[in-house]
């Protein structure tokens, strides 16, 4: 899989993405940029939520360990629920990354996603307990996958839109580093209380409280000439022949 990206896939696209491509960006070291950005309010109540709320993202995965305390959940129904939980993430990320270039809701995407996780979650424990008929929990474990999946479709977007002009490399990639620090470190908590549910429950519901204090401060999709295009590509560039596109580039 690797070979074809090598072979194929070409530095740079023939012409811009964006408009917002087409910009001259300051030229930060790491160094640099981790200041920049963490002196940014914003950025840290998108960097708090990440860390609370992606954790969980594991769920679809360490589901099966759970489930393998009751008897009745066989190998297949766990792989089938865990397997179909993932299918349920790729669409939910698709129609949220539609829906995000359109109503720019990135709060309140944020806010949705850490209810709907912290309640399915809990719906998933309580009927576990009560021994729900197995249809029902492999459902839920199922549709949970749409909003566990989806958290990092709308926290990179919206990292990357206020600390334009910051590259999105260093902001995503500091929030994607400390999280897998951070979930290795809850499955250890997690495999050694027993409690993986209640942890997830406690930390997806705490991720209410940055998706409440974070204010939408759009720095690249309120720029004038980008406000002006139906959507985040310019179309104006898109319809520019192969030689105006080769121009933009210089």
């Amino acid at each position: 899989m690797v070979l074809p990206a090598l072979l194929f896939i070409k530095d740079k696209p023939p012409s811009p993405p964006s408009v917002v491509a087409t910009k001259p960006r300051p030229q930060y070291t790491y160094r640099q940029a981790s200041k920049v950005i963490f002196s940014n309010k914003n950025y840290i109540w998108i960097f708090i939520h990440f860390q609370l709320v992606n954790t969980c993202s594991v769920y679809g995965g360490e589901i099966t360990t759970f489930l393998k305390q009751y008897p009745e959940y066989d190998l297949t129904t766990q792989n089938v629920a865990s397997m179909l939980n993932c299918v349920a993430g790729i669409a939910g990320s698709l129609a949220l990354g539609r829906i995000l270039d359109r109503y720019r809701c990135f709060r309140l995407s944020m806010l949705l996603q850490a209810l709907s996780i912290c309640g399915f979650i809990v719906a998933t424990l309580v009927l576990l307990k009560a021994s729900a008929p197995v249809w029902l929990v492999s459902s839920l474990i199922v549709l949970a996958g749409a909003p566990m999946s989806t958290i990092s479709v709308s926290s990179y977007q919206f990292a990357a839109e206020v600390t334009y002009p910051v590259e999105e490399v260093f902001g995503v990639g500091i929030m994607n580093t400390a999280n897998k620090l951070i979930t290795f470190g809850v499955i250890l908590l997690g495999t050694y209380l027993h409690e993986e549910l209640i942890i997830w429950a406690v930390l997806s519901i705490l991720g209410v409280v940055p998706a409440l204090l974070v204010k939408e401060d759009f720095r690249r999709l309120n720029m004038k000439d980008v406000e002006r295009s139906r959507h985040i590509e310019e179309t104006q560039i898109l319809d520019k022949t192969m030689d105006e596109k080769a121009e933009l580039q210089h």
